[in-house]
């Protein structure tokens, strides 16, 4: 009888949350909603689900529109990429039958960067990065790009409201990556200096990296042979 009273304490103190969040919250649009709510939290772990919410340190003080942000990004807007070489009939590599890149390169391994709060960039970092592998495997030099070049100079792409794979790589392909000591990191969207491609130390020492193309590796032999002759892809 005391386990009956207590679900029905806890029933009836979800329904005054809920109807305390009502009052409080007549209009809140769904942009401006937070994500983490401990209102819905409570009445949700107090209604009969099969499982229970809690709050994220991560999503902390986002508004439903800032996490949208998240999602507005991919890897090619463009419909037509050129299959990769590595990839061709011809082409007879012998797979083997494990592969980790980090083992054959160790000195190539660099510590995952942190993705800032309220700036949706991991199209950049995951773009940078695969370049970044893609130099040390080839020339054993260990390179950090700067992502806040992308973020404030690439007009093809949003910065930190999203963007796509393709076009960091084609900005890459026309004016190439400096390093991010060149171009220090800020984690939100800035103004690109006048004359950037021009005055920029890096830039006037030719002390950037260009990409030479970009491919599609399509199946997952495909893949493979790709990440087995190039490097890390992005998928």
């Amino acid at each position: 009888m005391n386990q009956y009273y207590f679900v029905i304490g806890i029933f009836c103190a979800s329904m005054v949350a809920a109807a305390l969040y009502t009052l409080l919250n007549p209009q809140q649009s769904f942009a401006t909603m937070p994500i983490i709510d401990d209102a819905q939290i409570l009445i949700h772990n107090g209604g009969s689900n099969r499982f229970e919410q809690s709050s994220n340190e991560f999503f902390t003080d986002w508004t439903m529109m800032e996490a949208k942000r998240l999602f507005e990004q991919g890897l090619s807007d463009q419909p037509n990429i050129d299959p990769c070489k590595s990839n061709q009939a011809d082409n007879a590599v012998e797979l083997p039958e494990s592969y980790d890149w980090r083992q054959q390169y160790p000195d190539c391994v660099q510590e995952p960067l942190t993705i800032p709060q309220n700036c949706s960039v991991s199209y950049i970092y995951s773009s940078l990065s695969a370049t970044e592998d893609r130099i040390c495997m080839k020339s054993n030099e260990k390179v950090r790009l700067s992502a806040q070049e992308i973020i404030d100079c690439d007009r093809a792409n949003n910065g930190c409201t999203g963007g796509n794979v393709n076009k960091v790589l084609t900005w890459g392909k026309r004016r190439g990556f400096v390093p991010e000591t060149c171009y220090s990191f800020v984690g939100k969207d800035g103004e690109c200096p006048d004359e950037h491609l021009t005055e920029n130390s890096c830039r006037q020492t030719n002390n950037f990296y260009k990409v030479i193309d970009y491919c599609l590796a399509t199946e997952i032999d495909g893949v493979k042979k790709e990440i087995l002759a190039n490097g890390p892809v992005l998928g």
